[in-house]
């Protein structure tokens, strides 16, 4: 009989508290005799299953498979059902088995392969799988859909792509070669106006990506500066132009005023300097006059006071002898002569307006000069000289004093000779006007007067030299109003 037949014969003849006894009879006798050391799996229970049913019968006849005890022709014994390492057969688990054990998914079913069910991430390389490296990971190689990482695919493989959106547009964050968009790249992506693929600040594309635009701070193409604001008042216009003298804007701390012409009579001269009373230059909007340095509250040295008032109309003889139709043609060219001449010289008045005194066939000073309330006077070296006190007082037929001192301030000589060197052209007492100062032809005449004298004869001088208009003479010139 077997050692276990017979414990389990004195197990049953014996009381419990005989167990003293069967203890002590199983340290001189084997309880049990199992050839391998059993393969357990909790209590007897099982994790493994077969695709066959379950034999409990030991195929060689040795003893019984499932009764937990290890008999001849068992290579291990857990019971009924095996526990993964040991099969229900009684044998270590082994791929190819049928049997399900530990480690396996499956076991001679279809779609197994190496003991493991057809699944992307086992490993195996199964039907409809490209790759497989035995991972979920969607970043390596080979992706969790077992497919070979390529650009496109909507994963983004580690430390080879920096993005991977999924589609073909280039415009977008991501670009088709799994690039992140960047201004610089030569492609135009969202957020961007332009992208030129280049450094170069100053062409048609800026190293921001944007088109160039007066105000950015680049200097580009049709803009002659660009200090990135849209101040006026600098040396930068808001239209990217450089600011210059007579573009109407004034240019903080270098120009007084800008008022965008180039007139001098008004409040802005064409420098950029403010018209002040004082500087020789007429304000026409805010001047009576300006006789520059000659300006003066003394009236024995100016006409004009020191506010650019006026206290009386100046009055000059050319310095050098005109010729009617060469040096001046007719009274207008004549009268700019004169304001030309003020305007240089020692008197320096410059923009005020001017006439000369000569008389047509169809009018004369009588009817188109200011007709003055004022003193008129001459400029002599040291200050000013009064020649009439008013209009009146001009036109009576006797002077305060000649009218002999020229734009320069220099004196010509005095009395009633009636000559050459002192004949001013007139025109008065119906002796001619060279066809109303136009031609200088010898067959024509002109009337003269003489700037030496006090009496009538400074319009119509009293001589009956043949004046014939091809000769020189000089001009009275005659301050006027402003307007």
């Amino acid at each position: 009989m077997a050692a276990a037949t017979r414990v389990d014969i004195v197990a049953r003849l014996m009381p419990v508290r005989g167990l003293f006894v069967l203890a002590t009879l199983c340290l001189s006798v084997a309880c049990f005799t199992d050839a391998a050391p059993e393969l357990t799996g909790g209590g007897g229970g099982s994790s493994g299953s077969s695709g066959g049913s379950t034999s409990m019968g030991d195929p060689t006849g040795g003893g019984v498979c499932g009764d937990g005890v290890v008999q001849p022709g068992e290579q291990c014994d857990i019971g009924p059902l095996g526990n993964g390492a040991c099969t229900d057969k009684c044998l270590l688990n082994v791929c190819g088995d049928g049997y399900v054990g530990a480690g396996e998914s499956c076991d001679g079913t279809p779609g197994c392969v190496d003991c493991k069910s057809a699944d992307c991430g086992n490993g195996v390389v199964d039907a409809g799988e490209e790759c497989d490296d035995g991972n979920k990971e969607p970043g390596d190689a080979c992706t969790d859909l077992c497919k070979p990482a390529v650009c496109g695919d909507g994963v983004v493989q580690v430390g080879v792509e920096e993005c991977d959106d999924g589609n073909q547009i280039d415009e977008d964050a991501c670009r088709n070669d799994c690039i992140n968009a960047a201004c610089g790249d030569g492609i135009v992506s969202a957020g961007e106006e332009c992208d030129d693929g280049n450094q170069v600040d100053d062409d048609g594309c800026t190293n921001v990506c944007a088109l160039p635009a007066c105000g950015d701070g680049i200097v580009s193409a049709g803009e002659e500066c660009d200090d990135g604001n849209q101040i006026d008042g600098d040396a930068c216009l808001s239209s990217c132009k450089s600011a210059t003298c007579g573009d109407a804007i004034v240019w903080a701390g270098t120009e007084e005023c800008d008022d965008g012409n180039v007139d001098d009579l008004d409040a802005c001269l064409t420098g950029c300097k403010a018209n002040v009373c004082g500087d020789g230059i007429l304000d026409m909007t805010e001047e009576a006059c300006d006789h520059g340095p000659l300006n003066s509250d003394d009236a024995a040295k100016a006409a004009c006071t020191t506010t650019c008032a006026r206290t009386a109309f100046a009055v000059f003889v050319t310095q050098d002898l005109q010729a009617p139709g060469v040096t001046f043609s007719g009274v207008a060219a004549a009268d700019q002569l004169c304001t030309d001449l003020a305007a240089g010289g020692s008197l320096n008045f410059k923009g005020s307006r001017w006439k000369a005194w000569l008389v047509t066939t169809m009018e004369g000073p009588g009817t188109t000069f200011f007709q003055s309330p004022m003193p008129y006077v001459k400029y002599t070296a040291s200050g000013v000289t009064m020649i009439a006190q008013s209009w009146a007082d001009l036109t009576d037929g006797s002077l305060l004093g000649p009218i002999n001192f020229t734009e320069a301030r220099a004196a010509l000589p005095t009395g009633n000779t009636c000559t050459g060197t002192t004949a001013v052209w007139t025109g008065e007492a119906g002796k001619g006007n060279c066809t109303d100062w136009t031609t200088n032809g010898v067959d024509l005449k002109a009337g003269i007067g003489n700037h030496g004298s006090i009496s009538g004869q400074w319009q119509v001088a009293n001589c009956q030299l043949p004046y014939t208009c091809n000769k020189g003479a000089r001009l009275y010139c005659f301050e006027q109003p402003t307007m």
